[in-house]
């Protein structure tokens, strides 16, 4: 901002914008300085202490777990399929998903834990659901994972 001395009193704006770091931790305040230089030595960066505005950067971000798909198909004869796994938000600390079928008499998921790192927080990892003769005659069965 630069003051003129025609102009001292009219205000000027400054525009604050926050930004998503895609981490679930809260409303952050963040002091924004003013500090002076000029010439005129009643305004000199030395003759008075910067002044503090504090910003709310209100948090967006939400905990929560992604999936590619929201169905698989797999046969009892061991037929396959995948669909990936991925947090919503980058985590403080490693984060263990646990998977596992609701029957797995009918089918499994492979791997059964996935971990994710604060770094690689949004990496897909791909999750295999294989279906297992169950040895019934008992149709289409829907399965959770």
């Amino acid at each position: 901002l630069v003051f003129q001395p025609e102009s001292w009193n009219v205000a000027q704006a400054v525009t604050v914008t926050g930004h998503s770091d895609n981490v679930v931790d809260g409303d952050q305040v963040v002091g924004i300085f003013l500090s002076t230089s000029s010439s005129d030595a009643n305004y000199a960066a030395s003759s008075f202490a910067p002044v503090r505005v504090n910003a709310t950067n209100k948090d967006i971000d939400a905990a929560g777990l992604m999936v590619s798909a929201a169905a698989v198909t797999t046969t009892e004869a061991g037929g396959q399929d995948t669909f990936s796994v991925w947090l919503s938000s980058r985590p403080l600390h490693a984060v263990t998903v646990l998977v596992a079928s609701e029957r797995s008499s009918e089918v499994t998921a492979s791997p059964t834990n996935l971990v994710f790192q604060p770094e690689s927080w949004n990496v897909a990892q791909a999750v295999t659901v294989t279906g297992h003769s169950d040895n019934v005659v008992d149709g289409d069965q829907v399965v959770g994972i």
